[in-house]
């Protein structure tokens, strides 16, 4: 039996919802693809941060990213992944509410 693997197409991010401290991240996958997993891929944009990343197996259209700072804004992108093809979808921001005052 052979099996062609071919680049998957992108997964497209359809929604960026935030709170003081995380960032659900929901994606439609690639049309008639096969995808095994996706990387979300994240960095802060103003603190000294390194990127970072996190994989999660499809079939899973969304994932919340925790302990981010508040008030920060960070880029986020995912990869679709088909075997060891990678396909990132466009990068979108979002900044994580700030912390009511006491």
């Amino acid at each position: 039996m052979i099996y062609i693997i071919s680049v998957p197409n992108a997964a497209t991010i359809t929604d960026l919802v935030s709170t003081h401290t995380s960032i659900t991240v929901t994606w439609s996958s690639p049309p008639t693809d096969y995808i095994n997993e996706y990387t979300i891929a994240y960095i802060g944009m103003n603190v000294d941060t390194e990127p970072r990343s996190v994989t999660v197996s499809a079939p899973a259209t969304t994932f919340t990213i925790d302990n981010l700072q508040s008030g920060e804004t960070y880029v986020i992108a995912v990869t679709a992944v088909s075997g060891t093809e990678r396909k990132v979808s466009r990068s979108m921001k979002r900044t994580t509410s700030k912390s009511a005052s006491i």
